[in-house]
């Protein structure tokens, strides 16, 4: 590690670390959504309004936010040697953190996922599932060299951890009653919220060692085709597990507005801002997705 790094105390090289490869209020704000998305859907289904415990909620924002960034620590161990050959700028390579002091945070962080899912038997079981298969991510599966020169199979194999994260979730509400099966809409669209955000932050305007380019390896017209089939397949989905309830209705009359308004500003982004252009429609585009599943599932409760 950088001499001049350990000179400073942890706390203060992990706030730097975090701004750079996990922004806080991002991620924060993402994991509420997709939390309460999850849990105000399930409780819908199940009850026909929206009736969540604080204590469950509130763990199960923590269990999630604490998964994303467990899976960014995945991220950093398995990319490690490629980050050091092809990015030295970023944080674990030049020094800032070390790989070994990001492990210490996540186990941490899994001890306490353990303690708040200690009540609940299913979801218990559901975060060691989800964390069997993410320690097949960080082992790639046994196969990254296979998976390494097929991108494609690459993305699709990690996606899955997507459906376990939605299940503990959702289980901080159906393990109350059983598991409403209209809720694999919900998974359906989360599995290609992956695919949406992972292509979007993965098109660059020139090839880069060491980056995987989805614009470079599908063309940008491919890329950009996919993206957006993933888009209103996601929002198909949404629709489809919001059905059930009053008000509907307002879940595609609110993407039909987004993509008409959205979607086009996949076109017009320039070589410069491609990438930026790229990722953060891609990323309004998900977090669109589970606001209107928030307000669909509230404004039903409101006037169940």
């Amino acid at each position: 590690m950088n001499t001049l790094n350990c000179k400073q105390p942890f706390s203060l090289r992990f706030s730097k670390y975090l701004k750079e490869r996990f922004a806080p209020m991002e991620y924060g704000f993402l994991s509420l959504v997709f939390s309460l998305a999850g849990l105000c859907l399930s409780s819908s289904l199940r009850l026909g309004t929206v009736s969540l415990p604080l204590q469950s909620t509130l763990s199960a924002m923590a269990v999630t936010l604490f998964m994303f960034f467990q899976l960014r620590v995945i991220d950093e161990h398995k990319d490690h040697e490629n980050d050091c050959l092809y990015l030295p700028e970023r944080p674990v390579p030049r020094g800032l953190v070390s790989l070994s002091e990001l492990k210490v945070v996540g186990l941490s962080l899994l001890g306490v996922q353990l303690v708040l899912c200690l009540t609940n038997k299913i979801t218990f079981l559901l975060l060691l599932l989800s964390f069997c298969y993410m320690g097949l991510m960080a082992r790639e599966f046994f196969a990254g060299n296979y998976l390494a020169r097929r991108p494609m199979l690459y993305m699709l194999v990690h996606m899955p951890v997507m459906l376990f994260i939605d299940l503990v979730i959702t289980s901080f509400d159906f393990a109350l009653s059983g598991f409403d099966a209209r809720l694999l809409y919900f998974f359906a669209a989360s599995f290609l919220s992956g695919i949406i955000v992972e292509v979007g932050r993965k098109v660059l305007p020139a090839p880069q060692p060491g980056i995987t380019s989805y614009n470079h390896i599908l063309g940008l017209k491919s890329a950009t085709v996919l993206l957006q089939l993933c888009i209103v397949l996601a929002q198909v989905c949404l629709c489809l597990v919001l059905s059930p309830l009053s008000h509907s209705w307002l879940a595609p009359l609110a993407f039909l507005v987004f993509d008409f308004l959205v979607l086009p500003g996949y076109g017009k982004a320039k070589d410069q801002t491609l990438a930026k252009v790229f990722a953060k429609l891609s990323n309004l585009s998900v977090l669109f997705g589970y606001l209107t599943v928030l307000m669909v599932t509230l404004i039903h409760s409101f006037f169940h």
